[in-house]
C-alpha cells in the first residue's frame, strides 16, 4: 500500500510539473451530502497497557470507538462524545509526540516555512481512514474517520445506557498486540498500530505504577 501511494505521488508531481493543468486534474468538487466526517479514540489504559475496542455484535466485527460528527460539532468534540457514548467510559486527552502538515500558527514559524511540523499535542488527529461509506443509501458517499490519542481506566465503573437505541455495542479491553489483531479492518488495525506508536515514542510509561509520562533525561 505505502509502494502504491509513493507511486501516486511521484505521479502527482510529475503532473504538477505539467502547470496548473496538472492542479487541475487532481482537483475534485464533493458536495457536503456526498462526504461523511467521523472522529473517534484509540483508548489506552496506560497503567495496565490495555486499549479499548468496540464488539459489533450485529455485525460481527470490532472496531475502534467512533461517529458521526454532528453540525457545528469540533472533530475532537466528535471523537470524545461518540467514544463515550459507544463505551460508557469518560476519557481523557494524552500528548503525544507527533508529525502533522496541519500550519503552525504564523507567530511560531520564526520566519520559517514549515512543511511537515513536529509537535507535542492533545488535540491533533494523529490518523485518518477513508472509504465508501456503507450506511449510506447512495452510492458513492466517501467516509473520513479522524482518530485522536486518548487515555482511560479500564479499572473504572463504565456508565450504562450511554448508547443509541439500534447500537448493540460491547467495550472490551485487550493488551496492544491483540487487540490489533482483533480489529476486522486492515486501516483500523494500521491507525491502532500508529497510535500506540506514537504513546510508546513519546516517553510515556507502560504499564508503570501511574501510567505518567517518564521523565526526560
Amino acid at each position: 500500500m505505502a509502494g502504491v501511494l509513493r507511486e501516486d505521488h511521484i505521479a502527482a508531481q510529475n503532473r504538477l510539473r505539467g502547470g496548473l493543468d496538472g492542479v487541475d486534474e487532481d482537483m475534485k468538487c464533493v458536495p457536503a451530502d456526498m462526504f461523511v466526517q467521523s472522529a473517534g479514540c484509540l483508548v489506552v489504559d496506560l497503567p495496565h497497557a490495555l486499549t479499548l475496542l468496540i464488539w459489533h455484535g450485529k455485525l460481527g466485527i470490532w472496531q475502534i470507538p467512533k461517529g458521526r460528527r454532528n453540525i457545528g460539532e469540533s472533530m475532537i468534540d466528535a471523537a470524545f462524545r461518540e467514544t463515550y457514548e459507544e463505551t460508557g467510559y469518560r476519557v481523557d486527552r494524552l500528548k503525544v509526540n507527533m508529525r502533522t502538515r496541519a500550519s503552525i500558527p504564523k507567530d511560531e514559524r520564526q520566519g520559517k516555512k514549515v512543511d511537515v511540523a513536529e509537535v507535542i499535542s492533545d488535540n491533533e488527529p494523529v490518523a485518518a481512514c477513508t472509504y465508501e461509506c456503507p450506511q449510506s443509501a447512495e452510492r458513492g458517499v466517501m467516509k473520513t474517520v479522524f482518530f485522536f490519542p486518548a487515555s482511560g481506566d479500564s479499572t473504572s465503573e463504565r456508565d450504562l445506557d450511554t448508547q443509541e437505541a439500534h447500537e448493540h455495542l460491547t467495550p472490551q479491553w485487550f493488551p496492544f498486540e491483540e487487540a490489533i489483531a482483533k480489529l476486522t479492518f486492515q486501516a483500523e488495525k494500521e491507525a491502532a498500530r500508529k497510535i500506540i506508536e506514537l504513546i510508546q515514542n513519546s516517553g510515556h510509561v507502560l504499564g508503570g505504577a501511574n501510567g505518567e509520562k517518564a521523565e526526560e533525561h
